[in-house]
């Protein structure tokens, strides 16, 4: 099973208790077999354990779609927002 968390901390830098919790939450997880963790925060510090979980910065993720099709977002968004505003918000 595959895992997408995101946080704003993780151990060893502890501002509060979020990165306690993700610690505990990844770790059991973790624990059960067959998971594939990635956790995003804002900036990695390359010294958290990655022994069990994949930890990427939120920077550094790819955006895999910067244009989408006028058509893609009518029919995705119909009857919660126009294409014309989802243009205009991004």
């Amino acid at each position: 099973m595959r895992a997408l968390m995101f946080g704003w901390e993780f151990p060893p830098h502890i501002l509060g208790g979020l990165g306690t919790a993700s610690y505990g939450l990844t770790k059991g997880m973790a624990a059960q077999g067959d998971m594939d963790i990635t956790f995003v925060i804002p900036r990695p510090s390359g010294d958290e354990d990655t022994s069990f979980l994949r930890i990427i910065g939120a920077g550094d993720t790819p955006v895999v779609w910067r244009d989408v099709s006028y058509d893609y977002v009518r029919e995705r968004l119909a009857g919660k927002m126009t294409p014309e505003l989802y243009y205009q918000l991004r």
